[in-house]
């Protein structure tokens, strides 16, 4: 009899415990020797309610790749998102070229979604093709895993490789090139075209650097590709000079981060006339949301979501980019006041900032959608998973009264 539970048992479990992954973006990129670029480690619980997660470990070759500091604590540590509220484990192992990092959840709260669990900024240091890899084996608890009710939900990752070329000769003078005022020749190619900020780093990062350089913000030295607190610091007081924004930080009210508003005036001042929509205004035929957003979700669909708040006046413009944080989640809940909708409660209680089935029916009406299907099917789903739970349970039950 016992070994009949079990076996409903492992046929329903996996029925509810989703397929999380973990990658690395971009997971390939070519540079040169002597770049600084970084990489964000993201997490997709794909809807399972998780307790936490362990990157043991994220490999890397040391003779090939740096990790740069993210700050002024002994050892070398990297960025930790804002996921989970308890980082328990951070540190880099720079001769075996091993990266530990463990974030979990805290109070009995569990967390579903997609976001960046951290951000790792490298230094390459010789020709070669560098690789990213995370130890992991599907079900083990040791390596690399995504834990949700004492089991490893993590059943995908997504590895990084990157090309590491040596300088030339031809450019082996790129800052003193940005130095040189190269507005001309950044011509009419010289635009920004998506939102920059702490962390970021590739070519458009250095248009913004150069531009900043141009304008007396920056130093030409530290035109480097990567968007550190120098970067942030001289952004903030380019805003601060064209009345953009001039308070705040860069999570309430985008002081220190490009975003529309103070990419537009960027772009406007180097000559560019954009004619391309930057951020699209829809994820899918006719914009309609098709899944439930809360506070650190990220993707199209996030952009879309504050598009439309941003339209509702319930969001400011810099505030759109893609990861949804404690500013969306009070336009969200402004939102839900004057749709008499919720006013009251907490994301986990009542939904009170979260974009549920009744939220996001709400905001597809007025995006012109029909979602009653859609929302028949989510319900219908959560009917089939709470019945599976509820078999679960009263397994378990049978099988402690057996014991």
């Amino acid at each position: 009899m016992k070994k009949n539970i079990f076996i409903i048992a492992a046929f329903i479990l996996p029925s509810i415990a989703s397929a999380a992954t973990l990658s690395v973006s971009p997971s390939s990129q070519s540079i040169s020797v002597g770049d600084i670029f970084s990489v964000t480690v993201n997490l997709d619980t794909q809807g399972a309610f998780i307790d936490g997660v362990d990157l043991r470990y994220l490999n890397y070759n040391p003779a090939l790749l740096e990790v740069q500091d993210s700050n002024v604590s002994p050892g070398v540590q990297i960025v930790p998102g804002s996921l989970m509220p308890a980082t328990l484990a951070n540190g880099v192992d720079t001769s075996l070229g091993r990266i530990t990092f463990s974030q979990v959840t805290a109070g009995g709260n569990k967390y579903k979604g997609l976001g960046t669990l951290a951000t790792i900024t490298f230094k390459a240091l010789a020709a070669g093709n560098a690789r990213l890899t995370f130890n992991h084996n599907s079900n083990n608890t040791t390596d690399s895993n995504v834990a949700s009710m004492g089991l490893d939900v993590l059943s995908n990752v997504v590895n990084g490789s990157y090309t590491i070329n040596n300088v030339s000769s031809a450019s082996g003078g790129g800052s003193s090139s940005s130095g040189g005022n190269s507005s001309g020749s950044t011509g009419s190619t010289a635009a920004i075209f998506t939102n920059l900020s702490h962390g970021a780093s590739g070519s458009e990062v250095k248009i913004l650097q150069n531009f900043l350089v141009s304008q007396g913000y920056l130093t030409a030295d530290n035109a480097t590709g990567f968007f550190g607190n120098l970067t942030q610091t001289a952004t903030q007081s380019f805003q601060r000079a064209q009345n953009i924004v001039s308070s705040g930080s860069p999570l309430t009210t985008g002081y220190g981060v490009v975003g529309p508003t103070t990419r537009a005036r960027i772009n406007s001042l180097l000559g560019v006339v954009q004619t391309v929509q930057t951020v699209p205004t829809s994820v899918t035929v006719g914009g309609s949301l098709n899944r439930n957003l809360s506070r650190g979700s990220g993707g199209s669909d996030v952009i879309a979501l504050q598009q439309f708040l941003v339209r509702q006046g319930l969001l400011s413009s810099d505030n759109a980019t893609g990861y949804f944080g404690p500013i969306t989640e009070t336009a969200i809940k402004a939102f839900q006041k004057s749709q008499n909708i919720v006013s009251s409660g907490t994301p986990q209680t009542t939904g009170y900032g979260n974009v549920g089935a009744t939220t996001r029916a709400r905001i597809n009406a007025l995006l012109g959608v029909t979602t009653t299907s859609s929302i028949q099917n989510i319900q219908n789903l959560q009917a089939q998973i709470d019945a599976m739970q509820k078999q679960v349970q009263e397994l378990l039950l049978k099988l402690q009264s057996m014991q």
